[in-house]
């Protein structure tokens, strides 16, 4: 069963073991809301007014930080970067972002990371699908003026892969939208209390993601919760998201990427199913494995 009592942020973690796995490696939710944060200006809802009252209920735009030892890497860069980095007390020396899809949600933090370490070494590379590249360099012109680009692209699909060490990142296809792939993450982690297979998609369709050989039987199912219920606009509501990785044979599963529920997230919680547990900000992946 997980526990949803798991906001142990940022544990430091230990020297390699005799394998070569590594325990510092830390996996940080720094965002777990949908396309707004909660709570949403003006509104007295359950789910609002909850998070107005306790900090630990607020939500920020979707993304995972993902340091190794090897490297380290944002997975999807959200208008609330700047702020999720100062609140985790996280220096925001990213290496490299990879993007799952074009929406504003997911990107529009790029010009923050660029400007925030202003020491980078060279242009920050950012793993994105072709319509992504184009909506960013349509969006930030300034970050690729030539001679003093700050960001250079890569190509990012399912089955592309980038190697941090102890951790190794795939893409799959979760048919969020049918304007561009919906790339979510396959997340590998080698550590010594031993290896874990992570699916990340905060953007998911009713399907099943696909390659589905490669997503069955994961440790760990992170998934949409942008509909709480029933599916609705691309997103399969929390039913579907968690009947999809029942399927997949998730050990367990957490959602994220929570939309305006209208309902207090521990209300919520006791109607899920038995090991379904809701993310939060601040979150440290690892300590939800099962």
């Amino acid at each position: 069963m997980v526990s949803s009592a798991s906001h142990l942020l940022l544990i430091k973690g230990r020297a390699a073991d005799t394998t070569g796995a590594v325990d510092d490696v830390r996996l940080t939710l720094l965002g777990t809301s949908h396309a707004w944060p909660i709570p949403e200006p003006g509104c007295g809802c359950d789910q609002c007014s909850a998070s107005r009252d306790d900090a630990k209920k607020r939500r920020t735009r979707s993304g995972l930080f993902i340091q190794t030892p090897a490297g380290n890497a944002l997975l999807d860069a959200g208008p609330d970067v700047w702020q999720q980095f100062e609140r985790e007390g996280i220096a925001p020396q990213v290496e490299r972002v990879v993007i799952s899809h074009h929406h504003d949600d997911h990107v529009l933090g790029l010009r923050d990371l660029c400007y925030a370490w202003r020491e980078r070494p060279g242009p920050l590379p950012v793993h994105c699908g072709p319509v992504t590249e184009r909506r960013i360099r349509a969006t930030f012109g300034g970050l690729l003026r030539e001679g003093r680009e700050l960001i250079t692209f890569v190509p990012w699909h399912a089955g592309a892969v980038v190697d941090l060490g102890p951790v190794r990142i795939e893409g799959f296809e979760t048919h969020h939208r049918d304007d561009e792939p919906t790339t979510a993450f396959l997340i590998h982690v080698e550590r010594a209390g031993g290896a874990a297979r992570i699916a990340y998609a905060t953007d998911m369709g009713t399907a099943l993601p696909s390659p589905r050989e490669r997503l069955e039987d994961l440790d760990l199912f992170i998934g949409d919760g942008t509909y709480l219920g029933a599916p609705g606009f691309g997103h399969p509501g929390t039913d579907r998201c968690v009947e999809i990785a029942r399927t997949l044979r998730a050990q367990a599963v957490a959602i994220t990427h929570v939309g305006h529920w209208r309902a207090d997230p521990d209300t919520v919680r006791q109607a899920l199913p038995v090991g379904v547990a809701i993310c939060r900000d601040g979150d440290d992946v690892l300590a939800l494995l099962p």
